[in-house]
């Protein structure tokens, strides 16, 4: 019942404040700036809810530290997909979970981890496989259009 009330809690405030932008007396150009910096503000609160409901089901609870190990670890993942460079789409699963196994470690020893966390972590990475080989994508086309930019 709390999750119905919440879900039509939060539609009837997007539909009220998208009502409420449409019909201000702005100028479109601004109105549409303005809804779109609000989608995107949403849209992040809502991922950062997700992640705390992962950080808070790998670790039991949602702390700095423990958001600090969940964001450190997802990092070294992507870093290290990206060394894959032109060859993730080819990166096989064994190849996968040995760099997640191998990342997580690091992360283990940095943050004293036990190894019911450790495990949690790993599946949870293992099971987001096809988004954090995207991430690694986008990581290395802004690092690449970086260096691109530095040289001209």
């Amino acid at each position: 019942m709390c999750r119905k009330t919440f879900k039509a809690f939060l539609t009837g405030g997007v539909l009220g404040f998208l009502a409420g932008v449409l019909f201000a007396p702005k100028e479109g150009e601004k109105t549409r700036e303005d809804l779109k910096k609000k989608i995107e503000e949403f849209r992040k609160l809502l991922e950062e809810k997700e992640v705390d409901k992962k950080i808070e089901k790998i670790f039991g609870e949602v702390s700095k530290t423990t958001k600090e190990a969940y964001f450190t670890a997802q990092m070294a993942i992507v870093e290290g997909l990206a060394e894959f460079k032109g060859a993730l789409s080819e990166l096989d699963k064994e190849k996968y979970s040995a760099l997640i196994r191998e990342k997580i470690d690091g992360v283990r020893k940095k943050f004293n981890l036990d190894q019911e966390v450790v495990e949690k972590l790993r599946q949870r990475f293992e099971r987001e496989r096809r988004r954090l080989q995207r991430a690694a994508e986008r990581y290395l086309s802004k690092k690449g259009s970086k260096s691109s930019s530095r040289k001209k």
